[in-house]
């Protein structure tokens, strides 16, 4: 468990600021889209755009270690 954190942690820190923070906001702050785009005066539908493509970066980031 904490090999897998680590990982996540160093795979999120491989994100640009801007989806790091979106991603945070979203998954680890548990913020809606719609509190996220208030809060960043990004468009709701680019935060959207934004976290899910930061969530495949994670995922391919991760995939070795998901494999191994």
């Amino acid at each position: 468990a904490d090999e897998l954190r680590n990982a996540l942690f160093k795979a999120v820190d491989q994100l640009t600021p801007r989806e790091r923070e979106l991603f945070t906001l979203r998954q680890w702050e548990g913020l809606s889209n719609d509190a996220i785009a208030q809060r960043t005066r990004i468009a709701k539908n680019s935060v959207k755009v934004m976290v899910s493509g930061a969530r495949h970066k994670l995922m391919q980031l991760l995939r070795s270690f998901l494999e191994s």
